[in-house]
């Protein structure tokens, strides 16, 4: 079952993952066909495209005026969470398992780096130019999305 969970911020984020960051694999159930490992490395992956570290296709999602754009990204920050059940053309298809200890570091690490990067910042796929406090809101929501489908066993 998914866990309820409602960040407020990227240190939420962070309290969060610290959580994971000892469990042995034993400990740890996802909910969903991801595995923790491969959470992680989809948000890495996200704040390392964000930066623009890693290049995307932008040609695989539809593009949308700037008014949906901002009427999306309004919606979202009303709502505090990610509408569930939209295609991601990059999303693993099948599980795969890796060192949950390491993709959990390294996506604090990149949080901690997101957090103190001033710019620039890429065009959002799908809510286009954004500031980038706006970004680290959609970091918080993603997080807090992706996030609620792991939980750890005490």
């Amino acid at each position: 079952m998914r866990r309820e969970i409602k960040f407020t911020s990227i240190d939420d984020v962070i309290t969060d993952l610290k959580n994971f960051s000892d469990a042995n694999e034993a400990q740890i159930r996802t909910h969903g066909q991801w595995s923790l490992f491969q959470i992680c490395r989809h948000l890495s992956e996200s704040l390392d495209w964000a930066v623009g570290k890693i290049a995307y296709d932008y040609g695989k999602i539809p593009a949308f005026t700037p008014e949906l754009q901002k009427k999306f990204y309004d919606r979202m920050v009303r709502s505090w969470k990610m509408k569930e059940g939209m295609e991601n053309p990059y999303a693993p298809k099948v599980r795969l398992e890796g060192d949950c200890k390491v993709a959990v570091r390294e996506l604090i690490d990149k949080t901690i780096a997101f957090v103190d990067h001033s710019g620039p910042f890429v065009k959002h796929f799908f809510f286009g130019e954004i500031k980038p406090e706006q970004w680290r809101v959609w970091h918080v929501l993603h997080c807090q999305h992706h996030l609620s489908f792991a939980s750890r066993d005490v």
